[in-house]
């Protein structure tokens, strides 16, 4: 791991998308998520407003082809994740649906020791984001995905877990 080439900017870096998704794993523990469905989490909780009209203000402006980060985020949140996999921090678990990752018991007490607006304000939007979700069936996700393509234009985030096949539904 100590060889990995971070990128310099903090903005979206492996160590931020780490951390959003150490938040979204802490506020939603103790459910799992593979790296698939942290990248379409991570994606609403900075622009919760694609999520649902009813969510406060995204935690990230609304800026055009904002949709190019789901084409990008993934290896970088997958390198995050390992850093923080590498600290204990997340956990990596071997389940019937694949490899899914969970909090650590050390995560909630790392977060804790965060205290900048930041942090606060990420953690209350993953708060926010592991109930919206629940609320939400697979069918309603589908749809607010599918409404979205055209604009997002990467349809291939329509295979997530949390969205089933229209056959089966």
């Amino acid at each position: 791991m100590d060889n990995i080439l971070l990128n310099k900017s903090p903005f979206n870096s492996e160590i931020e998308l780490g951390l959003r998704a150490l938040t979204i794993l802490v506020s939603s523990y103790p459910r799992t998520y593979t790296l698939h469905d942290l990248v379409v989490l991570d994606y609403f909780l900075v622009h919760s407003k694609d999520l649902s009209e009813k969510s406060e203000e995204s935690l990230h402006p609304n800026v055009p082809f904002r949709s190019g980060e789901l084409l990008i985020k993934q290896d970088k949140l997958k390198t995050g994740l390992h850093l923080y996999m590498h600290k204990g921090l997340i956990q990596l678990n071997l389940t019937d649906g694949g490899f899914k990752y969970s909090a650590s018991d050390s995560s909630r007490y790392f977060l804790d020791l965060l205290s900048n607006q930041y942090t606060i304000n990420l953690e209350k939007k993953a708060k926010w984001l592991s109930i919206a979700i629940t609320k939400i069936t697979d069918k309603e996700l589908k749809k607010i995905i599918n409404k979205n393509l055209t604009e997002w234009n990467f349809d291939t985030f329509i295979e997530t877990d949390f969205i089933k096949d229209s056959n089966n539904e």
